[in-house]
Parts: C-alpha cells; sequence; structure tokens
C-alpha cells in the first residue's frame, strides 16, 4: 500500500501547470540554442586549428617533396653531371639492352 501511494505522490508532483511547463519548454528552448551555438563555436574553431595544421603541413613537408621530385635543387648542388636525357638517348638505351 505505500508503494502504490509512493508511486500516486511521484506522479502528482510531476503534473505541471500548462502556464509553467510553456515556461519551462521555452527554458529549453533556450538552453538548447544556446548549447548549439557553443558546440559550432567550437567545431569552427577546431576547423580553423585543422586548416592552420594543414597549411603548415604543407609549408614543412613541401621543400622535401618537390627537392624528390628534382624540382628544386638539392642543398649540395646541382646532380646532374651529364645533363638530362633526352629522347634520342633514351630509345638508344633501350635498344642497346634489348640487344644484349
Amino acid at each position: 500500500m505505500e508503494l502504490s501511494s509512493a508511486k500516486h505522490s511521484l506522479k502528482a508532483s510531476n503534473v505541471v501547470p500548462a502556464e509553467e511547463g510553456l515556461k519551462k519548454q521555452r527554458r529549453t528552448l533556450g538552453s538548447y540554442n544556446k548549447a548549439k551555438k557553443a558546440h559550432n563555436k567550437r567545431q569552427q574553431v577546431h576547423l580553423k586549428q585543422m586548416r592552420t595544421i594543414q597549411q603548415l603541413r604543407e609549408l614543412y613537408y613541401a621543400p622535401d617533396q618537390a627537392r624528390c621530385m628534382d624540382l628544386l635543387p638539392s642543398e649540395d648542388g646541382p646532380d646532374d653531371e651529364e645533363g638530362p636525357i633526352e629522347e634520342g638517348e633514351a630509345g638508344q638505351q633501350e635498344e642497346d639492352g634489348n640487344s644484349s
């Protein structure tokens, strides 16, 4: 009997007058909007940090990648003592390799 009366009293305490319920609803909507704005702000800051990190990576690794692709001269100096291989020379080297 005590258990059922306790349940009844809990239900009765959860009942809110209609006007007060609307105030609570507005308050929760306002807190939702505030939380959403805070989340969006944090997300923008995070994306800005990620863009900055990506730009720094590109600046840091770009010279090494360009040097690997022979777009920039190496720090020791030019390695091409013989010069670039032209198409005619490349064809002759392939033919020499196939004949042996």
